[in-house]
């Protein structure tokens, strides 16, 4: 004890003594130093005045300068810039680095990570700074080549040069200065371009050098070619990031046991082909992530010997399929299991079930969603006592809902929406879960799934953020419950069978959420538009198909300002659009059809710069359309339909260049069909101006829109004859749908797919909801006009046509014989023109045909009969043709009345010759006859002159009498 008093008694002398020596070398230091950082900060734009106390005499006392606290030489250099990457400009420095670093020859850390030095050459003299063991150039924004003078860096223990801001302007073409790196542990090239190194794959023999790594990080750096992972001399790595990267497919050599490999990040690669067998030798890796590569095929049960796996990452590859191997059922370690966005099936029982078995299981997170899951959940799922994330939707599952979820305390997000859940869900379902903030349950059948607790029920959670329960029968009462749960900030509750009236509490409670859906439902009142006054944050306001009544606050901009989505159609909402709306300059998506509208469009849309939807269709609105409407460039949708709006079209719609669909239907516009339609509304896929008075012909320009696949202009003045260029619309003639009429929108996370409320489509001669999906649609409707000619033949290649409507016209000629290459076509009307000759046998080779009218034409001969022709036994497809028979009609054909099947051209033509060759002597015999009787009479006048006499005098006699007719 007492030698131990000794030692401290004998080291606090010590320091003592040497304190103030101490001090003296941390409070000096070295001048030349002192003068290259003034050198060097003089060289520096500093926005934000980082480098103010760089003035002192004592640059050891500079902010972001450190010193050896004996020699006083400069040791670390951190300029890190303070602020996040959304922020960084602020304080970013910039200017030019300047080569006075180099007098900084002990200089061990450099750090300018999140400045920006505008493209400029990363400098060469930073291969001088022999000391250095940490080099952090992270998004500097430094352009051009990295210097290869970096190689010179013996004792570099850390580089990080990534370049995420700079579109990958920085590139290495050769990393054969990398193998000089000996002692690197961390290497991060993250969104360097290293295309060029990778083109021989001897980047990997360089980095192979590095024996002393433990972290690679080669995310989006454009690395090609094929990948093996035989780095033999890499025995240290644990963690290695490729992602984002243009290899041809992974192969991890079987040869080479990476026993030190912890973590693997392959993220975003666009791999070729399956998950490698060899992944198997990686027996210590902790951490695997080949999500979104696009690679296919089943998972392989390579898992038995990876016991130190805790987190596995698959998502996202789209093509995986197949059921969970059995072997992840006996991965105790495993935190986190993502194989969401794939084409797996089968069930999960069999994986849960080997989970629960575990002494300790650590799962927290279970992301499953949008696959072909099938089965039920099981109740095991209950005894994963440590999960906290379960995402289970868009999956084919079905059943009861376990309770047993009510046992998992920890859970935080509960996301099993979009499968066929049945049964009832009751308090029992979360006796215990008091930490829920994500609740989302919405089964795919409507209401077949119950939300079955009492009125005055108060869950154990209070911080729920998010809740879905859409296609839950939560109703006839709004929920009560939810007013306890004051963080919330979305609400949806769509099609929950709620019949009432919202709280009175409902809007002052929730006057800060962000999304609210109370959409499909039977709510009566006030469209709650208004929050009391006050101003709301919403982001979505949807309530439609309710039973709203009320107006649009003239103060909406005032009241909810914040609006990104709105949605009030299918209401009884009366009165005119108020020029305030104009003032939610964020709106994007504006849906009020179906209400009691009226009055005439405000002239202010040139404000609403971000909206894409526009739907005011099925109001009582009036007046022409405002030209302020043509300001809308981000404009996709615009669905002004039955109306009464009246007038042309104005002019100014064609700088709506991105404008996908066009619904002006059911109204009263007038005028010729702008050719500007077809000039600059290049990306229209939808055109719908049925029931107008459109009038003049169809313009030939509406041949340039490639992308239309519903063309609907039934029901106007129109006249002329069908474009026969019309058979060029490249978008018809492709039979694959494409995705026409996605939108993205900032309010709405997701793709939606928006059309209007109702398509409306004459079929069988009345009008009938159309509810195809518009993506597989592809339609032709130009009937009850006045267009003549003939079909245009090339009509017939569009191979995509599903519906074709020609009727009520005055069209001649006869039906295209290649009418029967149309294979897609449902619907066909060509009824009520002025058609002839027969129907054509192609016909019968429309094997997707449900509904035909031929009907009041011209038509003649046998109706076809034949596949598809078999079931449309409808007399009505072909009355008022008289000279049509065979079945379905009850007329009978006779023998030499035309088949249906190719005519017997060699009958006709012996029938030909007999009827030419009867008509020939009968010519002949009158001409013999004529002859004969005529030279005959000349012959008896000849031989018997009182015949001669008398002829003559009776020739005389006429000329007399007519001489004296003619005097008088």
């Amino acid at each position: 004890m007492a030698a131990i008093t000794f030692i401290q008694l004998s080291l606090f002398l010590l320091l003592g003594f040497l304190g103030p020596y101490a001090n003296a070398g941390r409070a000096t230091c070295v001048a030349a130093e002192r003068r290259a950082l003034l050198s060097f900060k003089n060289g520096l734009k500093d926005p934000s005045n980082r480098l103010a106390s760089w003035q002192t005499e004592d640059c050891c006392e500079w902010k972001y300068v450190h010193c050896n606290n004996i020699s006083g030489h400069v040791e670390k250099l951190d300029l890190r810039n303070p602020l996040d990457y959304d922020t960084y400009e602020g304080a970013a420095l910039g200017g030019k680095v300047n080569p006075s670093l180099m007098e900084l020859k002990y200089l061990e850390y450099l750090d300018l990570s999140g400045n920006c030095f505008r493209g400029s050459q990363m400098p060469m003299f930073f291969g001088s700074l022999n000391q250095l063991r940490h080099l952090y150039l992270s998004d500097t924004c430094f352009g051009g080549q990295i210097p290869p003078q970096l190689g010179n860096l013996s004792n570099l223990n850390y580089l990080t040069i990534t370049c995420l801001r700079t579109a990958l302007e920085l590139r290495s073409d050769d990393l054969r200065w990398i193998s000089g790196l000996a002692s690197l542990k961390h290497l991060n090239m993250d969104y360097v371009n290293l295309s060029q190194a990778s083109s021989d794959d001897h980047w990997l023999l360089h980095v192979n050098k590095l024996s002393s790594l433990t972290e690679l990080h080669l995310t989006n750096s454009l690395l090609q070619g094929s990948l093996t992972l035989s780095f033999t001399n890499l025995t240290h790595l644990s963690f290695l990031d490729l992602s984002g990267n243009l290899f041809e497919a992974l192969v991890l050599n079987p040869f080479v046991k990476h026993d030190s490999l912890v973590t693997l990040n392959l993220n975003l690669n666009k791999f070729k082909g399956s998950i490698p067998d060899a992944l198997a030798n990686l027996t210590s890796l902790k951490q695997l992530d080949l999500s979104a590569n696009g690679l296919g095929g089943p998972i392989p049960d390579i898992f038995v010997k990876m016991t130190s796996l805790h987190t596995l990452n698959l998502g996202s590859n789209i093509n995986l399929v197949g059921g969970l191997p059995k072997s992840l059922g006996g991965l105790c370690q495993l935190k986190t299991l993502d194989l969401s966005e794939n084409s797996m099936s089968g069930g999960i029982s069999e994986f849960v079930d080997g989970l629960s078995k575990c002494a300790n299981t650590s799962l927290e997170v279970l992301y499953l969603q949008n696959n072909n899951l099938t089965g039920r959940l099981p109740d095991s799922l209950g005894h994963l006592k440590s999960l906290t994330n379960i995402k289970l939707g868009g999956n084919k599952m079905h059943g009861h809902i376990p309770m047993s979820l009510g046992r998992l305390s920890r859970l935080e997000e509960l996301e099993i929406n979009g499968n066929s859940w049945e049964g009832a869900i009751s308090e029992a379902h979360f006796a215990t879960l008091k930490n829920l903030k994500r609740l989302s349950i919405f089964p795919s059948s409507s209401k077949s799934l119950v939300f079955n607790v009492s009125s005055n029920w108060i869950p154990p959670f209070a911080g729920l953020e998010l809740i879905d329960l859409s296609n839950c029968r939560v109703g006839p009462l709004f929920p009560s419950w939810i007013q306890t749960q004051r963080s919330l900030h979305q609400i949806t509750f769509d099609n929950a069978g709620i019949i009432d009236t919202l709280p009175d509490w409902f809007t002052s409670t929730y006057a800060n959420l962000s999304f609210l859906v109370l959409s499909n439902n039977q709510i009566r009142g006030t469209v709650p538009l208004k929050y009391n006054g006050s101003s709301s944050q919403i982001n979505v306001f949807d309530v439609g198909h309710n039973l709203f009544s009320g107006s649009i606050p003239s103060n909406i901009n005032e009241t909810m300002p914040m609006l990104t989505h709105l949605d009030v159609s299918r209401n009884k909402v009366n009165g005119a659009i108020p020029s305030s709306i104009c003032g939610i300059t964020s709106l994007g998506i504006l849906i009020l059809s179906s209400n009691q509208l009226s009055g005439s469009l405000p002239h202010c849309w040139e404000k609403l710069e971000a909206l894409q939807i526009l739907d005011l269709s099925n109001n009582s609105l009036s007046g022409t359309i405002p030209d302020s409407l043509g300001s809308l460039g981000s404009l996709l949708f615009l669905m002004l339909s039955r109306n009464s709006f009246y007038g042309e079209l104005p002019s100014s719609l064609q700088n709506c260049s991105n404008l996908r669909s066009i619904d002006l239907g059911e109204n009263n516009f007038s005028a010729e069909l702008p050719k500007w339609i077809g000039k600059n509304l290049a990306s229209l896929g939808i055109l719908r101006l049925r029931s107008n008075s459109f009038r003049g012909g169809i313009p030939q320009e509406f041949c340039n829109l490639s992308s239309l696949r519903i063309l609907d202009l039934a029901h106007n003045e129109l006249s002329g004859a069908i474009p026969h260029c019309f058979g060029n619309l490249s978008s018809m003639i492709m039979v694959a749908p494409v995705n026409q009429f996605s939108v993205n929108t900032s309010s709405i996370s997701e793709q939606i797919v928006y059309v209007d409320d109702v398509t409306l489509r004459v079929i069988k001669g009345r009008e009938l909801e159309y509810d195809t999906n518009l993506r597989f649609l592809v339609s032709i409707d130009l009937s009850s006009n006045h267009l003549s000619g003939a079909i245009p033949m090339m009509l017939t290649n569009l191979l995509g046509l599903s519906i074709l409507n020609l009727s009520a016209n005055s069209l001649t000629g006869k039906i295209p014989e290649k009418i029967g290459s149309l294979r897609r076509l449902e619907s066909l009307d060509l009824s009520r023109n002025q058609l002839s000759g027969e129907i054509p046998s192609s016909i019968s080779d429309l094997t997707s045909l449900n509904h035909l009218n031929l009907s009041y034409n011209e038509l003649v001969g046998r109706i076809p009969s034949g596949n598809q022709l078999q079931t449309l036994e409808d007399p009505s497809i072909y009355e008022g043709n008289s000279k049509l028979c065979g079945m379905p009609l009850s007329l009978e054909c006779q023998d030499n009345e035309t088949h249906d099947h190719a005519p017997n051209h060699v009958n006709e033509d012996i029938e030909e010759d007999e009827e030419g060759f009867e008509l020939k002597w009968f010519y002949v015999s009158m001409a013999v006859g004529f002859v004969v009787g005529y030279f005959g009479f000349l012959g008896t006048l000849w031989i018997k002159k009182e015949w001669r006499n008398a002829c003559s005098m009776y020739l005389e006699g006429i000329i007399d009498r007519v001489q004296l007719l003619w005097r008088n």
